[in-house]
């Protein structure tokens, strides 16, 4: 009689333990689930936004890089009456402005 119950313990402790285990097991592999899923979710985000961030920051660079060339010359005739009629000035603002929404586009984005 001592003996079975033993067993049965013994049987009731591996049940528990076993059952213990593969919860654990099954949080455990949840978890990485997750973590796979966050990394995989900003990696999109990453992806989706970061080359029309890197195109308009190119663009505006060699903007400046021309302009910067020819030591802005072409924008020391801007008349302070109507700037934007400029081509030069409209063209770099222009970039300036497509640069900064981007950096806002991923700003608001990110939150």
């Amino acid at each position: 009689m001592g003996n079975t119950l033993l067993e049965w313990a013994r049987v009731f402790a591996a049940a528990i333990g076993g059952g213990f285990v593969v919860k654990l097991l099954d949080i455990v592999y949840l978890e990485f689930l997750r973590r796979d899923e966050t990394r995989q979710s900003a990696t999109k985000f990453v992806d989706q936004h970061l080359d029309p961030l890197l195109k308009a920051a190119d663009e505006l660079v060699g903007k400046l890089l021309s302009l910067g060339r020819e030591d802005f010359q072409s924008l020391a005739n801007v008349s302070d009456d109507a700037p934007f009629s400029h081509s030069d000035f409209g063209s770099t603002a222009y970039l300036i402005a497509r640069l900064w929404a981007q950096i806002e586009i991923l700003r608001q984005q990110a939150l």
